[in-house]
């Protein structure tokens, strides 16, 4: 037997299908019998990039290449991504993805697991394809995610100047820029060699993730979203990560252009807490209009998708069920209109730098809220809870999990040193933190 035959083997004995169960090959394709803890259809299907690297997707980490200087077509076979195709195929973890390793482990679908819904079609078509170094000829895009450049209007206390343009001044005064950074990083300032690369994809293309730097403004997905119109190619899927503060691009209004999209699009958008806590976490952020483009969306695109998708870290951890409450109380989102990102990294902001005591409170808070969902779903007042009751219920498991409160003394340096160059101050806006900084070791 060939060593491509090997691994086919292997692959079949991974992500062998039930043929006979339709409703569950379509819900969680490919159906693991083997347990596969590491396949992954996006060294297949996808490839990130941003103006400084080249990834297998948003959550790996590492790099694989850079566009400096490349095609898009020429990271399809770089050599990490043969060697990431070769590990899944044997059912090997990949070190950059580690990430999504973690968030399963902690009870939340990962993108792996995702992409795997969405993807599945692709099997029988590209394994086959995989040579023995783990080259595939078929440069084969259905999920695309390239983001364009870092421009953005926020400055986000866990995000940095290569994310956010808004970083910049910042970082500057701060010593974390080096000597030519540009405040706006691009992929190609001078070509527009990265989108005539795309622009002959798009019609084969499945799923659209718009991100940033903030994706509305960038002229690039302007030109696409445009295009996508222009060709009537409403069978793709179109998803945003956006912070929603402006509507408008040039001459154009965003809301006008998607009611004319058929198939609905998923409009996420970054919202952390409310009010002053959510204007404090993503610094920018006007809460009134933040509020006011949720109605109007919901008003002018009924039969599109909008989901608040929070990222659960230190600072917010009290606020999610109070905005979550807020957002479908008096803005009309749905109660499953919610996805929960866990933070990560950096590790100072980890919701697991909380001491024992602050974790407690919290469990009982997100316990309330669980039940407030599930009366509301008894009176009729909701749509599908199951999934928000689990996402609620994840996030207790993952808080409860992991004790980073050997942190908390580097999460008071970082906080102070941002408070004092942007004039806050943590304690005047977290006021159940006031007793914090008395846990530091």
């Amino acid at each position: 037997m060939s060593d491509r035959e090997n691994i086919l083997e292997i692959y079949d004995k991974l992500l062998e299908y039930d043929d006979d169960d339709k409703k569950e090959r379509l819900a969680f394709v490919p159906k693991q019998k083997g347990k596969s803890k590491s396949f992954c259809m996006a060294p297949w299907t996808t490839i990130y990039a941003d103006p400084n690297s080249v990834r297998l997707c948003c959550s790996a980490e590492g790099d694989i290449g850079s566009l400096n200087g490349n095609t898009l077509k020429d990271m399809w076979n770089s050599e990490e991504m043969k060697k990431s195709r070769l590990a899944m195929l044997k059912g090997e973890k990949v070190d950059a993805c580690h990430r999504c390793y973690e968030q399963e482990e902690s009870g939340v679908d990962s993108f792996r697991i995702s992409l795997n819904r969405q993807m599945w079609q692709h099997y029988d078509e590209m394994i086959p394809m995989t040579k023995e170094d783990g080259t595939v000829d078929k440069f084969n895009i259905k999920y695309f995610d390239v983001r364009f450049s870092n421009l953005c209007n926020f400055s986000c206390r866990s995000c940095s100047h290569d994310l956010s343009s808004g970083w910049y001044d910042d970082a500057k005064k701060l010593n974390r820029i080096a000597d030519g950074d540009s405040k706006v990083l691009h992929i190609d300032d001078e070509t527009n060699a990265i989108f005539d690369e795309i622009e002959p994809m798009i019609p084969d293309i499945e799923t659209f993730y718009f991100a940033g730097g903030e994706a509305l403004f960038q002229e690039e997905h302007y030109k696409i979203l445009k295009r996508i119109i222009e060709l009537e190619k409403f069978d793709s899927k179109i998803f945003y990560a956006t912070n929603f503060s402006k509507i408008t691009y040039k001459d154009m209004n965003f809301i006008d252009m998607w009611k004319q999209i058929k198939k609905p699009i998923h409009l996420g958008i970054s919202y952390d807490a409310m009010g002053k806590r959510g204007e404090y976490m993503r610094k920018g952020q006007d809460w009134k209009k933040s509020v006011e483009h949720v109605k109007l969306f919901l008003k002018e695109c009924p039969d599109h998708f909008l989901h608040i998708i929070p990222t659960l870290s230190i600072f917010n951890a009290f606020d999610l069920p109070d905005m979550h409450k807020f957002m479908v109380e008096e803005c009309g989102v749905r109660v499953d209109g919610l996805y929960i990102n866990m933070l990560t990294g950096p590790d100072i902001y980890r919701v697991h730098v909380l001491p024992k005591e602050f974790k407690e409170k919290l469990k009982k808070k997100y316990i309330d809220h669980i039940e407030w969902i599930r009366k509301g779903h008894e009176e009729g007042k909701f749509g599908y809870v199951d999934f928000v009751i689990r996402l609620f219920n994840h996030a207790i498991e993952y808080v409860m999990k992991e004790d980073y409160t050997s942190h908390l003394k580097y999460f008071y340096r970082e906080t102070r040193t941002l408070d004092k160059l942007r004039g806050e101050c943590f304690e005047d806006v977290f006021t159940e933190y006031k007793n914090l900084k008395n846990h530091i070791k």
